[in-house]
C-alpha cells in the first residue's frame, strides 16, 4: 500500500489547485484514498496480484514477469475505456507501467529508472533495456527522490544515464499533508508493519517474544484494520491493527526506536518522521535489501535481516534518518 499512500499529498495538491481528480485503484486501494478524501470519485483498476512465499521470493518474482506483463497491457486496455466516457487530459501514475496514452499527457511516478535485479551479465541488461522500453512511453517520469546527497534511492534513482524524459520531484509522504504534535510524553518501541503476506506475518511473530523479553515498552501498528491483537500479547505492548497517517505521526513523535521495513515509501516516511531507526528488509526483496544496505552505508542507519534480529540489536544505539522537510514536493513540478 505504499505507493498508494504516497498519492495522498499529490492528490491533497491537486485539489487545493481546485482540479477534477479520480483515483482509480482496487478495494483495497480505494478504501484507504476514502479515508482521506470522502467525496473522492474512483474508478477500479486491478492489481498486478503479485504472489510472494516464505521461500525464494526473488525467483518467484521472476516466474511472475509473464503475468505482470499481461497485467500491464489489460490496465493500458481500462485506460483507453476510461478516456472513452471521461474527460481526462492528465494520468499521474504510481509504478504502474500501462497507464499512458498518446493523446494525453502521462506521468509515471517511480524512485527506480535502474532494476535492482542480478540475473547474470547477459541478461542484466536486457532486462533493463525493456524496462526502459515501458518508460519511453511515458510523457514524463518523474523521479521521487534528490538528485543530489542526501538521496535515498542510490543507484536506482541515479543510474549512469538518465532517462530522457526523467527529473527529479523530491521526496513524497502523507505527513507532508498537517503537522499533529502528540499527546503522548512516553518512550517506547515504535514497530511499523507494512507489506505483503506471508512475510509481514512472520515478523510480527519474531519480534512479538523479542520485544517482551526486552522489557521495555513497545506499539505494534500491524498495518491493516482487519488485523487482531495476537493471542498472549505481552503486558509492556500494545497492538494497533492500523493506524492513519496523522495517528501514525503522533505515535511516532513519543517513540524512542522506531522499527520497519526498508521500503521506499516508508523510508520516505521515517525521513520526516527524524527518528532513530532500526530496518529490517524482507528478505529475498532485491529492492528493500538494496535500499537498506545503501542507507546503512551512506548514512549509517542500522540494519539487519530478519532471521538475525534480537534484543541486542534493538538495545543498540541508532541512528537518525534526519532529512530536510523543504525536500518534499507539493507536486509543483510536473503540473
Amino acid at each position: 500500500m505504499g505507493h498508494t499512500t504516497r498519492c495522498i499529498p499529490i492528490i491533497h495538491h491537486l485539489l487545493n489547485e481546485e482540479k477534477r481528480v479520480y483515483f482509480a485503484g482496487n478495494e483495497q486501494q480505494q478504501a484507504l484514498i476514502k479515508h482521506y478524501f470522502p467525496t473522492l470519485p474512483c474508478l477500479y483498476l486491478a492489481g498486478y496480484q503479485i504472489k510472494y512465499s516464505k521461500r525464494l521470493l526473488f525467483w518467484k518474482l521472476v516466474l511472475q514477469v509473464p503475468k505482470i506483463g499481461i497485467s500491464i497491457l489489460r490496465e493500458h486496455q481500462a485506460l483507453k475505456k476510461v478516456l472513452a466516457t471521461h474527460t481526462i487530459d492528465t494520468v499521474i501514475s504510481d509504478n504502474r507501467y500501462g497507464l499512458w496514452h498518446s493523446s494525453i499527457k502521462s506521468i509515471l511516478l517511480t524512485h527506480q529508472v535502474r532494476l535492482p535485479v542480478n540475473v547474470g551479465k547477459l541478461f542484466n541488461p536486457i532486462v533493463q533495456f525493456c524496462y526502459e522500453q515501458l518508460l519511453s512511453k511515458f510523457s514524463t517520469i518523474g523521479i521521487v527522490d534528490q538528485e543530489q546527497l542526501p538521496y535515498l534511492a542510490g543507484a536506482l534513482s541515479h543510474p549512469k544515464q538518465l532517462p530522457k524524459k526523467a527529473h527529479y520531484i523530491g521526496w513524497l509522504s502523507a505527513f507532508s499533508i498537517d503537522n499533529p504534535t502528540s499527546a503522548r510524553d512516553e518512550k517506547y518501541v515504535l514497530v511499523i508493519l507494512s507489506g505483503i503476506e506471508p512475510q509481514r506475518s512472520i515478523l510480527e511473530q519474531k519480534l512479538i517474544p523479542i520485544l517482551k523479553e526486552n522489557k521495555s515498552n513497545f506499539v505494534i501498528v500491524g498495518g491493516h484494520p482487519t488485523l487482531k491483537t495476537p493471542s498472549a500479547f505481552p503486558e509492556n505492548g500494545q497492538y494497533i491493527p492500523y493506524a492513519d497517517a496523522q495517528s501514525l505521526f503522533q505515535l511516532a513523535q513519543a517513540a524512542s526506536l522506531i522499527i520497519a521495513r526498508s521500503g521506499y515509501s516508508t523510508i520516505m516516511d521515517l525521513g520526516w518522521i527524524n527518528k532513530p531507526v532500526l530496518l529490517i528488509p524482507t528478505p529475498g526483496q532485491a529492492e528493500q535489501e538494496y535500499l537498506a544496505h545503501f542507507l546503512h552505508t551512506t548514512y549509517g542507519i542500522t540494519t539487519c535481516t530478519q532471521d538475525a534480529i534480537s534484543s541486542e540489536y534493538i538495545n543498540q544505539t541508532h541512528k537518525t534518518l534526519n532529512l530536510d522537510k523543504e525536500q518534499y514536493v507539493v507536486f509543483k513540478t510536473l503540473m
